[in-house]
């Protein structure tokens, strides 16, 4: 096995350890996919790197060639009688070792990179963070920078819903067409202020600027700061959007062959399912 290894590095059966560790940085070099970006290359690269390190690991198989077959299974066991000297050596080998396993995952991921920027996955996790992108600065602008309009309606009836109050109530805004002017608002039972909300009950309605969301309510005489929020109202899972639509950011930002933007561009590939699932369980 020994000696199909040295071939595939080029080297004859008695050569040194230098000689090897000479021999496949030379390889490496030559196989890297940034200079040689060929399947077979790809191939040769990984026959290489295993290759290297079986050789350079200091494995049982090496020792097989020089212990005595009378004491080979008692030092494989117990692993004694090392000198000084073949400590250092094996030292120096695992530190080679971990320098292989870097550079061949670093290898890997230039693959996975460059097959990734050649797929559709990549293009439409592209167009999939600049539309989140754009949403989330909408979003972001209509319910905290933007001040809220401010619309009289009449309480019609409510009931109880679990945990919340539901308001049927009638829009007192003539622009609005008659047949959107009602509609339902619901708070949760935690606000204190739905106790002085009956049927008949004029109260101010705050609307966003932009998806004209009814954000929250309130009795006529009390302000936006004390109103009850909307519990049927996209903006009750304001945050969660927010990290959502925002979360491409990263596919820019990171953008190279490191395990973190090959998981981004993924998730941003299926981050309208999440949006829907998120809004869906907001809305229920």
């Amino acid at each position: 096995m020994r000696k199909e290894y040295l071939k595939i590095l080029g080297l004859n059966d008695g050569a040194s350890d230098e000689q090897i560790k000479k021999a496949w940085k030379k390889k490496v070099l030559q196989l890297h996919p940034d200079k040689n970006p060929s399947d077979n290359a790809q191939n040769e690269f990984i026959k290489v790197c295993d290759a290297y390190q079986n050789l350079s690991s200091g494995t049982v198989e090496n020792l097989d060639e020089t212990i005595p077959p009378e004491t080979n299974e008692f030092f494989k066991k117990y692993n004694q009688n090392l000198t000084k000297e073949d400590i250092a050596k094996r030292r120096q080998k695992a530190r080679e070792h971990n320098k292989y396993k870097e550079v061949y995952e670093e290898y890997i991921l230039s693959i996975s990179y460059n097959e990734l920027r050649k797929s559709f996955l990549y293009k439409f996790s592209n167009i999939v963070a600049i539309f989140s992108l754009i949403i989330g600065s909408v979003l972001l602008i209509d319910y905290t920078v933007l001040d809220p309009k401010v619309e009289t309606a009449v309480t019609l009836n409510y009931y109880y819903d679990v945990d919340n109050i539901v308001y049927s109530v009638y829009d007192l805004n003539y622009q609005i067409p008659t047949e959107k002017r009602e509609y339902e608002l619901s708070a949760a039972f935690s606000c204190e202020n739905y106790t002085s909300l009956n049927q008949n009950s004029l109260i101010k309605v705050y609307k966003s600027r932009i998806l004209n969301q009814n954000i929250s309510f309130s009795h006529e005489k009390d302000t936006f700061e004390t109103s009850m929020t909307n519990r049927f109202s996209i903006y009750i899972a304001f945050w969660v959007f927010i990290v959502l639509f925002f979360l491409p950011i990263l596919n820019f930002t990171i953008r190279g062959p490191n395990t973190l933007y090959l998981v981004i561009v993924h998730i941003n590939a299926y981050l309208p399912i999440f949006v829907f699932i998120a809004l869906s369980i907001a809305l229920l």
